[in-house]
């Protein structure tokens, strides 16, 4: 099984966690499938930062 581009990663995030803002960058360096994310969604309004992070 493939590992999703950074475009499908994008959209999942996207649907999943009704983001506001979805940034996926694909880390080459590391390994196929690693990517870099940074999300805004208001799904982690209120979560200390350890839970937003999981």
């Amino acid at each position: 099984m493939e590992p999703p581009t950074a475009e499908e990663l994008r959209q999942r995030l996207q649907e999943k966690l009704q983001a506001e803002h979805v940034e996926v960058q694909d880390s080459p360096q590391l390994c196929r499938g690693s990517f870099r994310v940074f999300v805004v969604s208001g799904i982690f309004r209120g979560l200390k930062t350890l839970q937003r992070h999981r």
